[in-house]
């Protein structure tokens, strides 16, 4: 119940953001379109060479989600948004295997009240940082079972939990690696990994399918992983692209006072409880968490190129570090009101209305409607559903947007292929002729236009019009 508001009401409302989610939306429609599953959209048509440098496992599902619900903003993110569930669930089972349910659940609500969870690029999104953050905690479960209980079954799923990890988002589906090399050490896990003929097997299998992978994206389309290095590496972590540098405790100064400003500061907290003989069960799964969440942040603190969402996969760990606290209250309550149930239930219900729905609520605020008019050039899916409702018969006009967008390019895509419009795009306005119907989103050239023509409104939305360009104006004298 308390997850329907965050993760799916009125998930299909808002038309995909620009930059990531439109290009993200791009890689799925192409792929469901053309079904080139590894060559994964490599042009803009009419516009730049654009090779998609992320791998394309969640594109694919992406993709068949399209296939199955219709080119939708709504099949866009459900993906997403069952990942999101599947989270939940990976923690529920976790909890409950280690020590009990109440430790799950309680990891949930917290992770449930994580703004920067539910924010840009995370859930609700058709970003693809959420179906990394599942695999990357599946990818650590799967160790901790091994180092646990050898079991080459958990072995393999580490493998495969990884490798699915970066094929959803590159070198990102990497960045626990260090982590779980510590907790191996820790746990003196080395040696009777590195003498398992299977262990060997899992990684160069893995290894196998990546530099596979890459090498035939090179030989489909020669200078890719030149491209790769200039758009991930060199381009992002070893450079700062587009401007998005910041001091190297941006991550923590961010976490402290906006996306985690609620919990951070019971994070301190779990690590010293972490020492209490009551801990002992959860000792091993809280340290491989803990060490999980510092390797996020110190590798996307040391790159050049800082964006927010870099820190999505970092709040399910943390979740579940601060879940122990709320477990353990519970258990000292069960022994101390052993006979007394409903004063355990009053407990419970007072934790939750004190400590818990102050994180939440303003999360559930948040979703309760669609505010998604951050940019100009992601408002235009809006007006063109609400004109194809007011005028059915209106199949030709003219998208006016002077920048590149991908989020005007998914809506012509749809529309022209597959509800029979003819939608052309111009960016200058030499280019407009009297007669013509035009979308314009920006507010300059909307006053600039009526310099220019006589114009007729025909509907408007969000700071977006549709109007005919019936005549121009005589230029002054």
């Amino acid at each position: 119940m308390a997850s329907y508001v965050p993760v799916f009401h009125q998930l299909g409302t808002e038309p995909v953001k620009t930059f990531d989610e439109s290009l993200f939306a791009l890689r799925a429609y192409w792929l469901a379109e053309h079904g080139e599953y590894l060559n994964n959209f490599k042009e803009f048509p009419n516009g730049p060479s654009a090779t998609n440098l992320k791998t394309p496992l969640f594109s694919g599902v992406q993709a068949l989600s399209f296939l199955l619900l219709g080119y939708t903003e709504f099949a866009l993110r459900l993906p997403v948004a069952l990942m999101v569930l599947a989270i939940f669930f990976l923690m529920y089972v976790s909890g409950k295997y280690i020590v009990d349910p109440v430790y799950g659940w309680a990891s949930i609500l917290v992770l449930l009240a994580s703004w920067g969870f539910f924010h840009a690029h995370a859930a609700r999104t058709g970003a693809h940082d959420v179906p990394l953050s599942f695999f990357l905690l599946l990818s650590a479960w799967s160790l901790y079972r091994y180092v646990e209980a050898p079991s080459r079954k958990w072995l393999w799923m580490v493998a495969l939990a990884t490798w699915a990890a970066m094929m959803t988002k590159g070198v990102a589906g990497a960045f626990w690696l260090p982590a779980f090399a510590v907790y191996l050490s820790i746990q003196q896990g080395w040696r009777p990994l590195l003498a398992d003929k299977q262990a060997w097997l899992a990684m160069g299998t893995v290894l196998l399918l990546l530099v596979g992978y890459y090498a035939y994206r090179e030989w489909d389309f020669p200078g890719f992983l030149a491209q790769l290095w200039k758009g991930e590496l060199g381009g992002h972590y070893l450079r700062t692209h587009d401007g998005h540098d910041s001091p190297a405790l941006w991550y923590v100064q961010r976490l402290a006072t906006v996306r985690y400003s609620y919990w951070v500061w019971w994070l301190p907290l779990s690590w010293v409880m972490m020492l209490l003989p009551a801990m002992r069960p959860l000792r091993n799964w809280l340290l491989l968490m803990n060490l999980a969440s510092l390797s996020q942040l110190l590798i996307i603190s040391s790159s050049a190129t800082k964006l927010e969402w870099y820190d999505v996969p970092m709040y399910a760990p943390m979740a579940m570090s601060i879940g122990a606290i709320f477990w353990l209250v519970w258990k000292k309550a069960i022994l101390v009101l052993t006979d007394k149930t409903w004063i355990r239930s009053v407990v419970v219900l007072g934790l939750v209305v004190a400590i818990w729905l102050p994180a939440y609520v303003p999360i559930f605020q948040k979703n309760l409607r669609s505010e998604y008019l951050d940019y100009p050039g992601e408002r235009f899916g809006g007006l063109m559903k609400q004109g194809a409702r007011i005028f059915p018969d209106l199949k030709e006009y003219t998208l006016f947007y002077s920048q590149f967008s991908t989020h005007c390019l998914f809506y012509r895509m749809v529309y022209n292929d597959h509800k029979g419009y003819d939608i052309t795009r111009k960016r200058v306005m030499s280019e407009l002729e009297t007669g013509e119907v035009v979308m314009i989103c920006e507010p300059a050239i909307w006053e600039a236009l009526q310099h220019d023509f006589i114009i007729e409104p025909l509907t408007s939305k969000d700071g977006c019009y549709l109007a005919k360009l019936v005549a121009r104006l005589p230029l002054p004298d």
